[in-house]
This record gives C-alpha cells, sequence and structure tokens, in this order.
C-alpha cells in the first residue's frame, strides 16, 4: 500500500471529528468539563484539532488506514476492538480511515491540569499523542 501525504488546500479549515458528512452521533452525555459519546465514522478523510483532550476507543473489529500526526510523515494505522488511543489539546491528526464504530471522550484542560496538580509534585507533566495502546484493565 503506497501511502501518500494529505492534498494541502490552505484554505480549507481544519474539520473537527464530528464533521457530518463522516461522523454520526448514536448517544451522548455531558457533564460539565467531560463529555463522552457512541459515534458511527463512514470511510473517509477526517481533520481533527480540537482544545480539548481525546480518548477513542474502537467498538469495532477493525478499523484502518492512513494516519498523520502534525506534520509528520503519514503512516499505515490500525485500531482494533480494546485499543485506545489519546491526543492532546491543540495536536493536529488527519486521517483515511475504514470506518467504524467508537466511543469517545472530550476532557477539558482543567480536567488534566487537576489531575497533574495531584500527581505531579512540584513539576510540569508534557502528554504527547499514543495513537495505538491497550489497557489490561479494558477487556473486549
Amino acid at each position: 500500500m503506497q501511502l501518500q501525504a494529505p492534498r494541502r488546500d490552505p484554505n480549507r479549515a481544519v474539520r473537527p471529528i464530528d464533521a457530518p458528512k463522516l461522523v454520526t452521533e448514536e448517544k451522548s452525555r455531558s457533564w460539565g468539563q467531560m463529555s463522552v459519546g457512541i459515534f458511527f465514522r463512514r470511510p473517509g478523510e477526517v481533520i481533527w484539532q480540537r482544545h480539548c483532550y481525546r480518548i477513542c476507543c474502537p467498538l469495532s473489529d477493525d478499523i484502518y488506514g492512513a494516519k498523520q500526526s502534525d506534520d509528520a510523515t503519514v503512516e499505515e494505522y490500525r485500531l482494533r476492538r480494546g485499543d485506545i488511543a489519546f491526543r492532546p489539546p491543540n495536536r493536529k491528526l488527519w486521517s483515511d480511515l475504514s470506518g467504524g464504530r467508537f466511543i469517545q471522550i472530550l476532557q477539558s484542560r482543567e480536567t488534566y491540569d487537576n489531575l497533574v496538580l495531584e500527581l505531579v509534585h512540584g513539576g510540569t507533566f508534557n502528554l504527547e499523542p499514543q495513537d495505538v495502546f491497550r489497557d489490561p484493565l479494558i477487556h473486549n
């Protein structure tokens, strides 16, 4: 599979994941600085960039395609049921994926600022995107 960078159009706006043509909300709830939802993503290109933290966990068996984080190289991407993807705020993610269902958790900066104060005494903490990892506490 030959991977190519997305076409660059300086006039094209950065679209959030809730682009109405590709992502359909099945159900969602919000509690102040956090929201959780179940979404269905159709195949195609989406650019994600928001001012909040995003955790995503696929409910479909296999979501695959290509992705590009910020201005890094385009690479193959595959998410399986039980995988977790994490994206800090203001980090761009372009993806061209096969589609599927997923859970998405959005959390405000304040939520993580409060966690960091409790976990890291007298220091700072820099969170980087993690595209695929597993948590042993989450079972399929």
